[in-house]
């Protein structure tokens, strides 16, 4: 597995799968799981919002669910695992955004569906039969990966005429020109996720478990994904997100070998323009405005370079003694504000592009 880090916004190849062949399934008075085979057999359930009941059935070893069996536009089908008793997937197909290949939208239903969190899947135009997977999650921490399906390297773009039905137009540039990509809504509380109890906040440890159950769930249910190689993408905050997911996938896939048991093909992560570690952003920050590591010519002050020079010994120790080697979260607070008001508030007031600093605005 390779890291790969990049400070440019596009940098990717990627996607997976998705075609034909359906069980029949069968109703159950009750409703809910039925479990027929053995305990192992991976058991999904449909939910028809029109009846209010559940249809039940279970994939036992050899046969396939195929993502193209889904072909509801009001109704979510549901999976879930054995092995993940507090999480399931509820996915349906969407007209949304690009006509030119399957689309599909739903939720990862966590802590035995109290929480839930939003995605977005699109098949690959090139050949989702062999193309990689991806998975896209913007960063904030805060910020929906709607942001980067409507804004960044999604199939579609936000239609600003508002010339066509749904208010989109056709990204020829999109991500999926070459992969399957998921767009999650992560951490609960971002974008379309939401918790039926108020919940907000979790770390990016719990998070991880989430999405290894998703990712888990989606590949064993829809087997043509089985060895699939998967890539792990986002921005921003996702620097601090992208390597925890891929650790907890690497974890468990030590422990999926001990136990004889499939592993995701996890083949790289890719982070455009990330914080990984906000005790060295400041430094970088001071080499970038006020050295030649970016442009050939400083942008910043002579002013503005002198200031940000003096403040930024203090700024390293007051990080180092307040959120390194002991954490305080008020002083390492106070260590952040200050470190902000020396060196960052300089690049805001330069009116440069934050995405691309030889440009203004």
């Amino acid at each position: 597995m390779r890291f790969l880090r990049s400070s440019f916004l596009y940098s990717a190849l990627l996607a997976a799968t998705l075609l034909s062949t359906a069980r029949e399934f069968t109703v159950q008075d009750a409703g809910g799981f039925a479990p027929v085979g053995d305990s192992d057999d991976l058991l999904f359930s449909v939910r028809s919002a029109e009846i209010g009941r559940y249809s039940t059935s279970t994939l036992s070893g050899g046969e396939s669910l195929h993502l193209n069996h889904i072909s509801s536009t009001n109704d979510f089908m549901t999976v879930s695992s054995p092995r993940f008793p507090n999480h399931s997937v509820r996915i349906k197909k969407t007209d949304f955004c690009d006509p030119t290949v399957n689309a599909y939208t739903g939720y990862l239903d966590v802590d035995a569906g109290a929480k839930h969190m939003f995605f977005y899947f699109f098949e690959s135009r090139r050949n989702p039969d062999e193309d990689d997977v991806m998975m896209w999650i913007n960063g904030g921490p805060g910020c929906s990966s709607a942001m980067g399906l409507l804004m960044e390297l999604g199939p579609c773009s936000i239609d600003m005429e508002d010339q066509s039905p749904n208010s989109t137009i056709y990204n020829p540039y999109s991500w999926n020109e070459v992969a399957n990509i998921f767009f999650l809504d992560q951490p609960v509380g971002v974008g379309f996720s939401y918790a039926d109890f108020g919940e907000t906040v979790e770390t990016a440890e719990e998070a991880a478990k989430n999405v290894h159950a998703f990712i888990s769930i989606f590949f064993e249910t829809f087997k043509q994904f089985k060895g699939r190689p998967l890539h792990l993408s986002g921005e921003s905050y996702g620097g601090r997100y992208l390597p925890v997911f891929a650790s907890e996938i690497h974890d468990q896939n030590a422990i999926a070998v001990k136990e004889g048991r499939p592993t995701i093909n996890l083949q790289s992560v890719i982070i455009g323009n990330g914080i990984t570690d906000i005790s060295t952003l400041y430094a970088g920050r001071f080499e970038i405005e006020c050295g030649v590591s970016a442009l050939e010519t400083p942008f910043q002050s002579i002013n503005a370079c002198v200031r940000m020079k003096m403040a930024l010994p203090r700024c390293q120790r007051m990080m180092q003694a307040n959120c390194i080697d002991s954490f305080d979260s008020i002083d390492c607070r106070a260590a952040v504000n200050f470190c902000d008001n020396e060196l960052s508030t300089n690049m805001w007031a330069s009116g440069r592009n934050v995405y691309d600093i030889s440009k203004a605005g």
